[in-house]
């Protein structure tokens, strides 16, 4: 997801800073947070709302897709599309949460473990 190229160094010297092109909202931000991540100073923060999320200072906000399991806040559908697509076929496991992916893989496990057993 590094890499999308939504966030650049603008002016030289100390007027240097990172931001969007022409301090507009990014239009090829997928609201990853991978700019959050590695801010060395923490200077920009994601914020977390019912159904979306803004990227401090860039004004730039994405909306949410929910987990198809539990309903939970996920992802932006830009972000899931780009890591469903790197995955293939297994890329329907990014429209579940973390918690939904542990017991649907727990499930699994049991079911096998139980076929196994009866082998």
């Amino acid at each position: 997801i590094v890499g999308a190229r939504a966030i650049n160094l603008v002016s030289r010297g100390v007027d240097a800073r990172i931001d969007t092109p022409f301090h507009l909202p990014s239009e090829v931000c997928i609201g990853c947070g991978a700019c959050a991540a590695i801010c060395p100073t923490g200077s920009i923060q994601l914020k977390y709302t019912e159904d979306k999320v803004e990227i401090k200072p860039f004004n730039t906000v994405v909306d949410l897709r929910k987990c198809v399991s539990c309903g939970k806040h996920l992802a932006s559908e830009e972000q899931l599309s780009l890591v469903s697509g790197k995955l293939g076929r297994l890329g329907g496991l990014v429209l579940l949460c973390g918690d939904c992916k542990r017991q649907k893989e727990s499930v699994a496990l049991a079911d096998g473990a139980r076929f196994l057993k009866n082998t």
